[in-house]
């Protein structure tokens, strides 16, 4: 007959020789390693999360796989007659779709109080302060609609004036119900446009939203970087070394000079800061256009201030 004591005494042993190593591998670890144990494993909206774990690490950086609106491309004809990238509707849809899942996943996080910050992709803290400071971000975040726009130019135009010629008056009407009539256009107009801004508010960029909410702190890439890959791209016309590798390596100099150990990084899905050595002969490297394995390279270099990598792969991606 077993006694109570002696099966509380066997429970016990049996909880202590499962909890107690769990408890001080928790303790061995460094905080980014705990971070990275502990961020979840399944979020609403992410298709797939893959966690590569570095021994010792003291950083922890998540990168969110993400699709965005093409940026302007020097040798496509209809962007050198704009001077811009201007979207389809098709694109639009896509990218707004994909980004507002983007949004919900980083949402979920600070909600979960994981994050408070993340970084901008293609910002820097220079170009920042300059769109802040003249309150230009509204209208960063806010997508265009060339026609609305014209029409609503227009209509502004036409509400100025306040003198009507006579044959701009129709056949049984007066000049203060054209008046009337233009100004109730305009606001349609405007309300339209507003309509439209409010429907693909997330297209360009999930993240960006979310620190205009004030939700979330910015963080910034390299401007130095940034300038050899617009450099790059003017003189090839593709993307290359210094459009992916080189802004990668500055991205960890920046975060390991930061302070803080978790760093999440929505960039476009053909970055790869992982690679068969750091992360083992299962990383997959398709529809990656990175070559160089950053992370092998860095903890090589950086035995001190080696990083962890979660690859967080959204919906519609």
């Amino acid at each position: 007959m077993i006694s109570r004591r002696s099966a509380l005494s066997g429970a016990c042993k049996i909880l202590l020789a499962t909890a107690v190593p769990a408890f001080m591998n928790a303790c061995a670890r460094t905080e980014a390693e705990n971070i990275a144990y502990a961020f979840p494993n399944e979020i609403p909206g992410a298709a797939k999360i893959q966690k590569y774990h570095m021994p010792g690490a003291r950083y922890c950086l998540v990168h969110i796989r993400q699709r965005h609106i093409t940026p302007f491309n020097p040798n496509n004809l209809v962007d050198k007659l704009h001077g811009d990238h201007i979207p389809s509707m098709r694109e639009l849809e896509l990218v707004n779709k994909h980004q507002k899942v983007i949004y919900d996943i980083l949402e979920r996080l600070r909600a979960l109080g994981i994050i408070g910050a993340v970084y901008i992709e293609g910002m820097t803290s220079r170009l920042w302060d300059r769109i802040t400071k003249k309150g230009l971000l509204e209208g960063i975040i806010s997508p265009d609609n060339e026609n609305l726009e014209r029409e609503i130019r227009m209509l502004e135009g036409a509400a100025r004036r306040k003198v009507i010629w006579e044959e701009e008056i129709p056949k049984g009407s007066t000049a203060e119900e054209v008046i009337k009539s233009r100004e109730k256009n305009l606001e349609a107009k405007r309300a339209e446009l507003r309509a439209f801004r409010d429907r693909y508010k997330y297209a360009y960029g999930g993240e960006l939203r979310l620190v205009y909410e004030g939700k979330l702190k910015p963080g910034f890439e390299d401007e130095s970087a940034l300038e050899q890959a617009e450099k790059e791209l003017n003189a090839t016309g593709k993307p290359g070394v210094a459009v992916y590798d080189r802004r990668e390596d500055a991205l960890l100099e920046i975060i390991s000079g930061q302070g803080s150990p978790l760093a999440v990084v929505p960039f476009g899905g053909f970055h790869a800061w992982g690679g068969k050595k750091s992360c083992g002969e299962g990383y997959d490297m398709s529809e990656r256009e990175s070559g160089k394995d950053n992370l092998f390279e860095w903890n090589r270099l950086h035995p001190d201030k080696k990083f962890s990598l979660i690859e967080v792969v959204p919906d519609f991606h």
